[in-house]
């Protein structure tokens, strides 16, 4: 199969291209547009997006255990551009984060039609009670090495990511632990000093969860996490680029500061997204969706992202202004690295995954590629 446009993202920048895609891989590229080639005229092809943090969609979520809302899920995703995603296991009871951990794994070994489930991302319930968001702060427990262990045990080796707050974690025991599993630590939810954060990036943490939201603020003499997430050129920082959880000139600090090669950006949704307006429950509590495209509790707190993925990249140009190059490699690229795929996935490129993002000038979503095959 041949794929053609004016546009395609090769080497940071786009480029009239032909693509021959053979058993789910990109076998060669050819410059210029080729005859007889599907031609997506100047449509965009980027990579296929990665989202390695969201929570859930239509009413349901990735802590539910509910392996039908997993397939269902993976086979809508593509219609916001996303190929590959891992399901955000965020705070509840004990018993649903153990068997969402098994039914991600279960799903996870069906290779079902959709983007592709890579394994879980556990948020849950390592966090600091007052940066927990919006969640119930007597769920939440202090991280112990054997603890994470019956987690990594009832996802059968599929959890790629976990959230720590690093004060709560004792000598740092989880985190190095989970290093050593191959598990990519995340910052966040977490009162942790600049100091203690620095830390725990030396130690081998590579993210900063949602840089700016549900941790300690940035303060001339207590700088917290995000000024050690800013400062260190070793770890990736996350923007929620919907325009309401960081203020536009905050989006803006954080890709600035990361630059093109350690910005990732993520939707962080919840189940409420794609639902119509009203009134709903969700994650223990009423909860309302608003016209901004975020949930929010009854008394006004954000409570999640609404918005699909693709907006990201539109918006981080467009309120962040930041780089096309910047914008795009936040959602495809980067996230790749720090998930250890980069070899495989979120670039156009010779021997790689066919995962791709094709998108009109106004940013919806056209087409969608999953190992070659198209999804919409």
């Amino acid at each position: 199969m041949l794929i053609t446009s004016d546009k395609v993202w090769i080497d940071e920048t786009f480029i009239p291209a032909t693509l021959e895609v053979e058993q789910g891989r990109i076998k060669s590229i050819i410059l210029g547009k080729a005859a007889g080639a599907l031609d997506y005229g100047n449509l965009s092809i980027i990579p296929g997006l990665i989202d390695i943090h969201t929570h859930g969609y239509q009413g349901s979520g990735a802590a539910d255990a509910n392996p039908e809302f997993l397939r269902k899920w993976a086979a809508y995703y593509p219609r916001e551009g996303v190929t590959t995603f891992l399901p955000g296991i965020n705070v509840t009871t004990e018993e649903m984060i153990k068997k969402s951990l098994e039914v991600v794994a279960d799903v996870m070994e069906e290779k079902n039609c959709g983007a592709e489930i890579y394994g879980s991302f556990l948020q849950a319930p390592f966090m600091d009670h007052n940066y927990c968001g919006t969640y119930n702060k007597f769920l939440l427990q202090a991280p112990t090495v054997e603890h994470v262990k019956e987690y990594i045990e009832c996802s059968r080796n599929t959890i790629r990511t976990i959230s720590l707050a690093p004060e709560n974690d004792k000598d740092h025991e989880v985190l190095k632990y989970c290093i050593a599993q191959g598990i990519q630590v995340c910052l966040g939810f977490s009162n942790c000093s600049y100091e203690e954060a620095m830390q725990a990036i030396t130690e081998g943490a590579r993210n900063v969860i949602h840089c700016f939201n549900c941790m300690g603020p940035l303060l001339s003499r207590e700088p917290h996490l995000p000024m050690a997430g800013l400062l260190n050129d070793e770890v990736f920082c996350e923007v929620m680029a919907d325009g309401v959880h960081v203020h536009p000139s905050v989006m803006s600090l954080v890709g600035r500061m990361k630059g093109k090669d350690k910005l990732i950006t993520v939707t962080d949704s919840t189940s409420l997204k794609g639902l119509k307006a009203g009134i709903y429950s969700a994650e223990g509590g009423a909860t309302r969706i608003c016209e901004d495209g975020v949930a929010r509790l009854m008394n006004g707190k954000i409570a999640g992202s609404l918005k699909p993925m693709i907006e990201n990249i539109k918006n981080m140009q467009q309120l962040g202004g930041l780089p096309l190059v910047t914008a795009i490699n936040a959602a495809t690229i980067n996230p790749a690295k720090l998930l250890r795929i980069d070899d495989q996935k979120g670039l156009i490129r010779e021997g790689y995954i066919a995962d791709l993002t094709i998108y009109d000038e106004t940013y919806q979503v056209i087409q969608t590629y999953v190992h070659g095959k198209p999804m919409i």
